[in-house]
């Protein structure tokens, strides 16, 4: 999930100016990514937040500051002094992987489930070994997943071999009406004003321009596809709140009806 941002950098694409950053690398001791030049901004934090939210939600979520948590979950010894590359890997590792990756796509939905996974890249002699494998290896000119790549080049056909990663996603990125009936029949339960009211987290005019920005605009332009992650965010905090924080009682005896249970 991170070689593609370290690939960038070898690639020789532009950083922002230090002035831009300095916040992020006084926090962690580096860029991780150049796109935390902008998003983790203050000023453009303090807008987002107090255009989206509504008023009385505003002060609690500018408490907390993404970087504050980063923080947290980076411990500055375990990366000071080692090359960019393991620096980076480690800041996913903490930041994506474990609190995101394993919660969302891994672990935590499976067993919520009861199945018990098995991720063949995260069995822990194949991680032991892949932490002793250099930089090199990794990443050569440009290319990443270098090793990967080599490793499987007699089972893969030339065009996989040489295509540049490509991300998997889970939820779509692209939050747009029209594209399939599930996501319009989300976007009409969810996303209406009625349940954005309803629920009292976002503003109403805040999720009305999103959606009119991410109908109308090409996906194609950055600032654009930012208000499609913003829809995928409030789209997601508000199946929520109707499950478990409007409807937690009805939700909870209709499951242990299902599983023959009394709630």
């Amino acid at each position: 999930g991170m070689s593609h941002h370290i690939g960038d950098r070898l690639k020789g694409r532009k950083f922002r100016p230090p002035r831009k950053v300095k916040a992020v690398v006084d926090a962690l001791g580096f860029m991780p990514m150049p796109e935390f030049s902008q998003t983790l901004d203050p000023l453009r934090l303090r807008l987002f937040f107090g255009w989206l939210f509504r008023r009385k939600h505003r002060r609690a979520v500018a408490a907390t500051h993404p970087l504050d948590v980063l923080k947290r979950r980076i411990d500055r010894s375990r990366i000071d002094g080692n090359s960019h590359a393991r620096k980076v890997q480690y800041f996913w590792i903490k930041s994506m992987l474990a609190p995101y990756l394993l919660c969302m796509l891994g672990d935590r939905a499976e067993m919520s489930h009861s199945i018990e996974g098995r991720t063949p890249f995260l069995d822990h002699k194949l991680f032991e070994l892949a932490r002793t494998i250099p930089d090199e290896a990794k990443i050569r000119n440009g290319v990443e997943k270098h090793v990967l790549r080599e490793a499987f080049k007699d089972d893969l056909t030339e065009e996989l071999y040489n295509r540049a990663k490509w991300p998997y996603s889970a939820p779509p990125l692209c939050v747009r009406r029209g594209q399939c009936r599930e996501l319009d029949d989300l976007l009409d339960r969810y996303l209406s004003k009625q349940a954005i009211d309803k629920a009292g987290i976002f503003g109403w005019t805040a999720v009305r321009a999103m959606l009119a920005a991410a109908h109308w605009l090409p996906f194609s332009i950055e600032a654009v596809r930012n208000v499609h992650v913003g829809l995928v965010l409030v789209l997601t905090i508000q199946i929520l709140d109707e499950l478990f924080v409007q409807n937690f009682d009805a939700s909870y005896a209709k499951r242990a009806q299902a599983e023959g249970r009394q709630a």
